[in-house]
């Protein structure tokens, strides 16, 4: 492999990464609307009620595109336009944020004792 492989090895790599994490960021961003329920159970409701946060979810997927596919932003941001099939995995790869399961958290907080064997250890000793 000559040098410049490498380095579109590299680069890709790192457009790849960014792709990935900014769409992860905007999926968990809607995952975390609700701390009981899933954005899915919400349905069109939890999408688009809150329109200020809709639209700027949307003016912000335009933005890394934008980066990504306007070539006098490359450089700058040392990136590359990814083919379809890579974008296709970025996004396959950024729907993990909707694995993230809103629960109810115990309120009561539960107390951990040390073993029988540790209670009478001093827990702090001098070192010697």
């Amino acid at each position: 492999m000559a040098t410049g492989d490498y380095e579109l090895a590299a680069t890709t790599a790192r457009t790849f990464a960014f792709t990935s994490i900014v769409f992860f960021e905007f999926f968990l961003s809607y995952q975390c609307l609700s701390e009981t329920h899933h954005i899915f159970s919400l349905g069109w409701k939890g999408w688009a009620e809150n329109k200020m946060r809709f639209i700027s979810i949307m003016l912000s997927v335009a933005m890394p595109l934008a980066i990504l596919y306007i070539t006098a932003l490359n450089p700058i941001f040392k990136v590359v336009p990814l083919t379809p099939f890579q974008r296709f995995v970025c996004f396959l790869g950024s729907l993990t944020a909707f694995l993230i399961m809103p629960g109810r958290r115990d309120t009561e907080m539960q107390i951990c004792l040390p073993p029988e064997s540790l209670r009478d250890y001093p827990s702090h000793q001098p070192f010697i």
